[in-house]
């Protein structure tokens, strides 16, 4: 079976540039299946 990789990210790190390029190379690192799952950060509040 197949390893499957299911991140969520928060508003947090979507808003903070350097943040949210960090993490998009990690997560394009992941050699296995994944599924990235992002918050509405400040939109869904409103």
């Amino acid at each position: 079976m197949d390893k499957l990789h299911i991140v969520k990210i928060g508003g947090k790190v979507i808003e903070n540039k350097d943040s949210l390029i960090s993490f998009l190379e990690d997560f394009a690192s992941l050699e296995e299946s994944k599924i990235l799952i992002h918050g509405g950060g400040n939109e869904a509040k409103k």
